[in-house]
């Protein structure tokens, strides 16, 4: 079994190594909460059925479930990329309630399971795994259901012993950050304490480990907390809008600063972002006459009469006349 954790720490490092890219925004993730476990996997059970020995008592909270009242695990995982990520969990409980299958016992139930108290023993767990979120494959943003593989360590009272862990998960993403995760980890000893009528010996137990806990997501960079992440902003350094790829629109005339030639100012597309009040195709920037529509030869000021003298400028702006005469005829 030495062997076979050292196998699985070599096997996980080299995924760890291989991987060429991220595929989570925030590739840190830790989570806390309560463990639970449950030792009748242990158990021969007689003519029972490998899967009803597992798992047909699973939800017997009361007789078989060992949980302490208070936070309990702590891990902390790290996305590899194309949905892979590794992780490390430690966890403590208290075994009050170990069951055996001893059906000539008599204070056995009527499927010959007994659940006896081995004097509180101390648990003590640290486990390597790596996971496989199926929450892109499913298309999904709020429910990541997942499979894991890995390897542990379990201390158990007087006995200490390596376990297989095989285990599938499902989380639920409150938001970009924070979710609930439900856990369900079958640690299987392969020093299982397996001598029919030893009720009160418990040695290196097969066992099932459910948790429930918060997890956070972290280690994301948006430089400008705008919600973007870095790696998607156009813009990194300067708060923006989903739709500009993270770049702002302080006018909110749908072209974003860095292209807007007046970028607190209401414009149109066709003067780079600057307003026309006039509509005679010159910005208001450029127009002498932002309020009378004009020529551009004329830099955007009206000649009604068209004597070359712009209206502002002509004292008879109806009737065309010499600039030497301010623009009125001469009589």
């Amino acid at each position: 079994m030495k062997h076979f954790n050292i196998l699985l720490l070599v096997v996980m490092a080299l995924m760890i190594v291989s991987s060429h890219a991220q595929n989570s925004n925030n590739p840190w993730a830790v989570s806390a909460g309560f463990n639970v476990v449950d030792t009748q996997a242990s158990v021969p059970g007689g003519e029972k059925s490998w899967l009803d020995r597992h798992f047909s008592h699973m939800l017997n909270v009361n007789e078989n479930w060992n949980i302490l009242p208070y936070v309990s695990f702590l891990s902390i995982s790290r996305s590899v990329g194309n949905n892979f990520s590794v992780g490390v969990q430690g966890s403590v409980n208290k075994i009050s309630k170990f069951v055996v299958y001893d059906p000539l016992n008599s204070e056995s139930n009527s499927s010959g399971y007994i659940v006896s108290n081995p004097r509180d023993l101390k648990y003590f767990g640290i486990d390597l795994s790596v996971k496989y979120s199926f929450m892109v494959l499913i298309d999904s943003k709020t429910i990541d259901p997942s499979l894991s593989l890995g390897g542990g360590y379990t201390n158990l009272g007087d006995s200490s012993f390596s376990t297989f862990n095989p285990g599938a998960g499902l989380t639920f993403w409150f938001n970009k950050k924070v979710g609930l995760s439900l856990a369900t980890t079958y640690k299987k000893s392969f020093g299982d304490r397996n001598v029919f009528g030893d009720s009160y010996t418990p040695d290196s137990p097969s066992h099932f480990q459910h948790s429930a806990g918060i997890t956070y997501q972290f280690g994301g960079k948006d430089t400008d907390a705008d919600g973007i992440y870095d790696k998607y902003d156009a813009c990194p350094e300067v708060v923006g809008l989903i739709q500009f790829n993270g770049c702002p629109d302080s006018d909110g005339d749908g072209i974003i600063n860095g292209s807007d030639a007046c970028p607190d100012a209401f414009g149109i597309a066709a003067l780079n972002g600057c307003p026309d009040i006039d509509e005679d195709g010159i910005a208001d920037k450029d127009d002498a006459c932002p309020y009378d529509a004009g020529f551009p030869a004329l830099k955007g000021c009206p000649d009604t009469d068209g004597d070359g003298i712009i209206d502002p400028d002509d004292r008879c702006p109806r009737i065309p006349g010499p600039a030497s005469n301010n623009g009125c005829p001469v009589n």
